[in-house]
């Protein structure tokens, strides 16, 4: 474009172009039948107003993410729809049944004017957005289609659906870059209306995606040359300390994933510097923002938002530390990190615990599933870690087994039908209650069964004796009666995993003064010394290594493996594909 705007030749932006990007004006017969069925598909205006009313938390969170929203409902509602782009329409039915699905137990649907099933609904609506929108290029390469296609990622999101929740964002990180949003840092055309609401969904993008393929172990889309300018210029404008945490926890996520998908990256200085940046930001934080339980007169959409603010941070260091909390005891120069990722494990269930209560149903599919995430690995401690800790503490090993079984039956009782709470929950209850019940059987771990977990999206998980409880076993037994040994890692054989260990954002400690959660009020781990520089090739997934103390092979089963299957019509959420067996004397079908 230079060659048309320098000395000789001047050019002039074209007033019709914002209103081209909005999709606004759009009277083309595709446009009027795409309005025409998003509109069918919106209850009538009571049972929409009883419907937000309900989830009021959620209209806050949506309005700070998406400007401009409400009046989409606004125009919905004056009958004025037509001139709103289909996309804007898109939008606010998203919202609709986002809402719908995520409401409280309590609320009856068969009393609305119109009754309707949560599920169905949302469903027959997420199709209907997805083809008339997002699979539309005309209509998703407008602004309101860009932010739809948020939208619609955040509904994959909390639904499990995370491949396709990356794809879709993914698309709409596509379409932003071919809008030139990537270059939101120039200083905005006088009369520029759209400047902020694109940087802000810019960011947006940016930070979902990293948060995304953190989860799923893959590369992030934007590059911090397009990332932190955009970054920096959206921490001057932005009020809202929740947008401001996460902007510099996006920036941090991207930097994790830098590290796990570089096996070189993964050493000792790294991963403490990463864990500075994660308390720097945490303690950048408003005191307001910290502690378990409400304010002084605190809205409860302000509580609702703050409280998994503080789960993710715990969440995030604990897995940060994995790699090497697993390497110890062999190694006890890993001693600290086996304090922060175990105490930060134990903090994110104390955390998940209010989060449940408060919120109960609506809770994303998501959260249950790091929950599980967390207790799978307090479990990893117990029966393989505690009783070699220089400090070891039976009560704390018994308090540990009792927030275990207290996260099972709060997983059980948010499955039951009553609350909605779909098969994330109620699978992560049944395999953590089966290897819950294995607390009183330590003892005998290496003359027990062997148990094989499938999860989705992460492979299959053999449990049984590891190399420490490997070797009492084979001093007991005959030599023929070995105990089954870990697949190596560098086998041509093994597909490449996405780490289970890479899962959300955010920084947990003593910062401000804040004192670690725990259930019994207790201090958490105090900080010594690591020394660093120590390099760990363990390649992208923090749980390779792990086989050495309980596991006897990891996501070796590729034939369970989701990955080779990229039909988008047979997505496999985390509510699909769970499985658990038991295998007598170790011994796996052939």
């Amino acid at each position: 474009m230079q060659l048309f705007d320098n000395y000789f030749v001047k050019r002039r932006d074209n007033p019709s172009t914002n209103d081209q990007f909005t999709g606004v004006k759009d009277t083309s017969p595709k446009a009027r039948a795409a309005r025409a069925e998003l509109i069918s598909l919106f209850p009538p205006d009571k049972d929409i107003e009883r419907i937000l009313a309900h989830c009021s938390h959620m209209c806050f969170l949506w309005e700070v993410d998406i400007p401009g929203l409400q009046k989409a409902f606004a125009a919905k509602k004056a009958g004025d729809e037509y001139s709103a782009a289909p996309a804007d329409i898109a939008k606010a039915l998203v919202c609709i049944f986002l809402a719908v699905i995520q409401s409280r137990p309590e609320f009856d649907f068969n009393s609305l004017e119109v009754p309707i099933d949560p599920q169905e609904y949302a469903s027959r609506c997420g199709e209907a957005v997805e083809r008339l929108v997002v699979r539309d290029d005309d209509f998703a390469a407008t602004l309101p289609g860009i932010e739809c296609h948020t939208l619609l990622s955040k509904f994959h999101m909390n639904e499990g659906r995370l491949r396709k929740a990356w794809l879709i964002n993914r698309r709409a990180i596509e379409l932003a870059h071919l809008a030139g949003m990537h270059l939101s840092t120039r200083t905005p055309q006088p009369g520029d209306t759209l400047f902020e609401r694109r940087l802000r969904i810019w960011c947006s993008l940016a930070v979902s995606d990293r948060s995304i393929s953190l989860i799923l172990g893959l590369p992030y889309a934007i590059s911090d040359a397009y990332f932190l300018p955009q970054v920096e210029r959206r921490l001057k404008l932005a009020e809202s300390t929740t947008e401001q945490y996460m902007l510099r926890i996006g920036v941090i996520t991207g930097h994790i994933i830098d590290r796990n998908q570089s096996p070189a990256e993964i050493c000792l200085e790294n991963t403490l510097k990463l864990d500075q940046e994660l308390m720097d930001v945490w303690s950048a934080m408003p005191d307001s923002s910290l502690g378990s339980e409400p304010g002084p007169n605190e809205p409860r959409e302000r509580y609702l938002e703050r409280i998994p603010m503080q789960f993710m941070p715990k969440v995030l260091r604990s897995v940060l530390h994995l790699p090497f909390m697993l390497k110890y005891p062999p190694n006890p120069r890993y001693n600290y990190c086996h304090r922060i990722a175990i105490q930060a494990a134990r903090e994110a269930l104390v955390l998940y615990k209010i989060i449940r209560s408060s919120t109960r149903s609506y809770l994303c599919k998501t959260i249950d599933f790091m929950a599980f995430t967390m207790s799978m690995l307090l479990i990893v401690h117990l029966h393989g870690y505690s009783e070699d800790s220089p400090d070891h503490s039976p009560e704390e090993d018994e308090r540990d087994w009792e927030l275990v079984g207290g996260i099972v039956a709060i997983l059980h009782q948010a499955a039951s039908e009553s609350q909605r709470g779909g098969s994330v929950a109620a699978e992560s209850a049944h395999i953590l209650g089966e290897i819950y019940r294995t607390r009183s059987d330590k003892k005998d771990w290496s003359l027990a069964s062997t148990c094989k977990i499938t999860v989705p999206y992460f492979g299959t998980i053999t449990v049984g004796a590891g190399a420490k409880l490997a070797g009492s076993r084979s001093h007991n037994r005959a030599p023929s009666q070995t105990a089954p040994t870990s697949p190596s890692h560098e086998s041509p054989n093994q597909m490449y995993t996405p780490p289970l260990s890479n899962l959300y954002t955010a920084p947990s400690d003593t910062t401000k003064g804040h004192t670690p959660v725990t259930e019994n009020g207790g201090e958490g781990y105090s900080s010594h010394t690591l020394p660093s520089g120590d390099e760990v090739n363990m390649g992208s997934s923090g749980f390779t290594g792990l086989e050495a103390i309980t596991f006897s092979g990891l996501f070796d089963d590729i034939g369970q493996y989701p990955w080779p299957n990229l039909n988008l019509n047979v997505d496999l959420g985390l509510d699909q594909g769970w499985n658990l067996n038991w295998f007598e004397n170790g011994m796996l079908p052939q």
